[in-house]
């Protein structure tokens, strides 16, 4: 069988092309020959399984790719952290589903959705592990840490809900959460809130210049320190709470701060 030849030259391939790719059902014999051999997986390179589990993820098929990975084997030996038997049944379906739902993808929108119900610490030992670059680690990661920030959008903060509109992986946030929402027949309120308030809000509104730097507190004649950092945050949230409009007011307010500060 030329698909069992094709196994023996690369594992992962056979899952891949048969449940991505062409969408089609291993036979009994061939399923069974690769749940055997699914520990070879362990001499083929990280760089390798990353690769193919690119390709597996950015298809159309990738929650056939998946069910099958999982049937013969293969899915418990790249990501063991997954294990099925560990978690919920539930759980493991919404994560199907999400997939599922996902169009046309980024691999790592995509990667973050299948490893969603991960810690952050996990999901960056993961990444590690599969020698993906600094760029798709931080992707994946910041959006599994926070795919939940959005899910009471309506009642955050001004700030809160400006700070994570304007982060540049903000529409793969959006995406996941639509898609995890479906996934748990829940109302979608929280995506189409955020989307609605993008469209209604122009970008230098959500995202305006700082009224006030490190320079200016350094020319007010504060020290650098570790209260800089808090302070610059926090006369941040008022502006973008709306609070204060203008540099005068900020230098104010940081002021009043560094004076509190110091008593």
């Amino acid at each position: 069988d030329g698909r069992l030849q094709e196994f023996k030259r690369g594992p992962f391939s056979l899952a891949l092309k048969a449940g991505a790719t062409l969408d089609f059902a291993l036979d009994q014999t061939t399923a069974e020959a690769v749940r055997e051999m699914a520990g070879q997986l362990i001499i083929v390179s990280a760089e390798r399984i990353a690769q193919e589990l690119k390709k597996m993820l950015v298809d159309r098929h990738r929650r056939r790719a998946i069910e099958l990975s999982e049937s013969t084997e293969l899915l418990p030996i790249i990501l063991p952290e997954l294990n099925r038997e560990s978690r919920e049944p539930a759980t493991h379906e919404i994560t199907l589903r999400m997939l599922e739902l996902l169009e046309r993808p980024s691999f790592e929108l995509a990667l973050a959705v299948l490893l969603h119900s991960l810690s952050a610490l996990v999901v960056v030992q993961i990444c590690r592990r599969l020698k993906l670059s600094n760029d798709e680690l931080e992707r994946i990661n910041w959006l599994v840490a926070h795919q939940d920030d959005l899910m009471n959008a309506s009642e955050l903060s001004l700030a809160r809900l400006k700070r994570t509109l304007a982060h540049p992986f903000r529409d793969d946030l959006i995406t996941m959460m639509r898609v995890k929402l479906l996934a748990m027949e829940a109302e979608l309120k929280p995506a189409l809130f955020c989307e609605e308030y993008l469209l209604r809000t122009p970008a230098d509104v959500i995202d305006p210049a700082p009224l006030i730097t490190g320079d200016t507190l350094k020319s007010l004649g504060m020290n650098p320190g570790p209260a800089f950092r808090t302070l610059l945050e926090t006369v941040r949230d008022a502006q973008l709470n709306g609070e204060i409009t203008t540099v005068e007011q900020a230098i104010a307010m940081a002021r009043t701060i560094a004076g509190s500060t110091s008593q």
